[in-house]
């Protein structure tokens, strides 16, 4: 029957063939949830007739709405309005030269990368000027540390000396003469 309903609908003005294709198929619909209801289908056979019109309705619904925004005015797109609009080009959109494009994209990589090494490269000679300088002050700094303690072993040796005069024994001077060797290395 859904068949003999939907033919004669070709043939009708749009609007009226989806009106009655949604109203064949809403009464479809009503005539087998009542098949369901009394066990000629399975359960399960009701709920896929639901979605079924559902979808469907909700199609036609669209199409309904779709139409009366457009209007009557263009009912049809004849085979020449399809093929100007597939051979329409948008605004702003010439033909690119892609390899043109490229070269460029290429170059400005490439410059962009010799920035990056040079400024790696000027960091790098900042960090050895300033690893020189320091090398430089901490030369001085230990060259005034090693006047002191030769003045400082200076003095030590004096005590030794006097140590040894006073008869404390020469093995303790000795004794105290290693430790401070060991000390000034580590310092």
């Amino acid at each position: 029957m859904a068949p003999a309903v939907a033919w004669p609908t070709v043939f009708m003005p749009i609007e009226w063939a989806l009106t009655t294709q949604f109203m064949t198929f809403t009464m479809l619909y009503l005539a087998d949830s009542r098949a369901t209801t009394r066990g000629w289908t399975p359960q399960w056979y009701g709920t896929y007739r639901w979605v079924l019109t559902a979808v469907v309705g909700a199609a036609i619904f669209i199409s309904l709405v779709g139409r009366a925004k457009i209007g009557e005015s263009r009912s049809r797109l004849t085979k020449g309005d399809l093929e100007d609009l597939i051979r329409q080009k948008p605004a702003g959109h010439e033909h690119h030269n892609w390899a043109k494009e490229e070269a460029e994209e290429k170059a400005r990589l490439k410059k962009e990368a010799e920035e990056k090494k040079k400024k790696e490269e000027e960091k790098m000679k900042e960090e050895e000027k300033k690893k020189k300088k320091g090398d430089k002050e901490g030369k001085g700094a230990e060259e005034g540390k090693g006047a002191e303690e030769g003045k400082e072993g200076k003095g030590d040796k004096s005590k030794k000396d006097s140590r040894k005069d006073s008869g404390t024994g020469e093995k303790a001077d000795s004794d105290d003469g290693k430790q401070a060797s060991k000390k000034a290395k580590k310092e």
